[in-house]
């Protein structure tokens, strides 16, 4: 099931955040973190909207997924986050 609602921190731009599975709102949180910090680098000012999959085991990683647009163009960003003190496989 899938779930949209308006999401922000308190150092965050409110954002559209779309989850689907069991997502903790704090890894939710670091995401958008995660995301603020690189649009800000870039000196990007629009909103992203996020997408953010639970794991698929109980110690799997969340896959976010952020989409932008910058200067007409359409930008994905998709990063995998460990849970903290799991161990998370590499290939």
């Amino acid at each position: 099931m899938s779930t949209s609602e308006l999401w922000s921190t308190r150092t965050t731009a409110p954002s559209v955040c779309t989850t689907q599975g069991a997502v903790d709102p704090v890894q939710i949180t670091r995401a958008l973190r995660g995301i603020d910090r690189a649009l800000r680098c870039h000196h990007v000012g629009a909103p992203a909207r996020l997408r953010c999959t639970g794991p698929q085991c109980l110690d799997g990683p969340m896959l976010a997924q952020a989409n932008v647009a910058f200067q007409g163009a359409a930008v994905r960003v998709q990063v995998r986050i460990g849970r903290p003190g799991a161990e998370v496989a590499r290939s």
